[in-house]
């Protein structure tokens, strides 16, 4: 379907659009973990349902740290901004930064326990 999203309402991981990624990434109160992905992408529709574990695994920390996420199909200059080179991509962008910042990609393991193990590094 043209609208097919990875991610609806009942998950954890917050979708960010073109209008609202500014305002939810750089809030300066909180650390965001900020999925770049495609809709269509294999590797991306692979990879979601770990992102979706993550965000719950670490919803206990919403006070510190956001599991967001933008779909590059429909936000093609959110993307660019961020250098997007390959689907999908991981970022952390650190608490009160500018938003000029491109944040932090993430180089690990594709598991639940690979990234909690790197927002515990990262905060």
């Amino acid at each position: 379907a043209a609208d097919k999203t990875l991610f609806d309402e009942f998950d954890r991981v917050i979708v960010l659009k073109e209008d609202t990624y500014q305002a939810g990434l750089y809030d300066g109160e909180k650390a965001h973990i900020f999925l770049l992905y495609s809709s269509w992408c294999g590797h991306c529709q692979r990879f979601a349902p770990t992102y979706k574990e993550y965000a719950d695994a670490i919803y206990h920390w919403r006070d510190v740290v956001d599991v967001t996420g933008v779909d590059c199909v429909y936000d093609t200059a959110v993307c660019r901004k961020y250098n997007v080179r390959g689907y999908p991509t991981v970022r952390f962008i650190h608490p009160t930064t500018n938003s000029s910042v491109i944040g932090e990609t993430y180089e690990g393991g594709r598991s639940k326990e690979d990234l909690i193990a790197w927002i515990v590094h990262m905060l």
